[in-house]
């Protein structure tokens, strides 16, 4: 009988070693789940942060090119109007000096006129 219980006694020992063997099994297959899991989430959040960095780099980038075109535009602008400026002041210039000839022109005829006239006087 002795025997007995000590054969059932390792059965049964042999059992709960088989049970912890199959639960440590278990256990590790779900912590090397939480790991892959962990890990597979860690990797999404950098994937975010990576994302969002570009997005404001893209965003600042863009802010950056916005602000040079503005800038060029107003350059440009300031160099039409003192294009625009100096073609007026020359044009204005041409016109006085043509009315200087002209009224010269017209001093002359006159000039010649009344001298013309002068000489017809007796």
């Amino acid at each position: 009988m002795l025997n007995y219980v000590h054969h059932e006694y390792h059965k049964c020992i042999d059992g709960l070693t088989n049970t912890i063997s199959h639960c440590d099994c278990l256990a590790s297959d779900e912590k090397r789940k939480t790991e892959e899991f962990k890990r597979r989430q860690a990797a999404a959040e950098e994937e975010k942060k990576k994302t969002e960095q570009m997005m404001v780099d893209m965003q600042k980038s863009h802010e950056e090119n916005v602000k040079q075109l503005r800038e060029k535009m107003e350059q440009e602008r300031k160099e039409i109007l003192q294009q625009q400026e100096e073609q007026l002041e020359k044009r204005m210039r041409e016109q006085e000096d043509m009315l200087k000839k002209g009224f010269k022109q017209q001093v002359r005829q006159k000039h010649t006129g009344i001298h013309g006239i002068v000489q017809s006087v007796p």
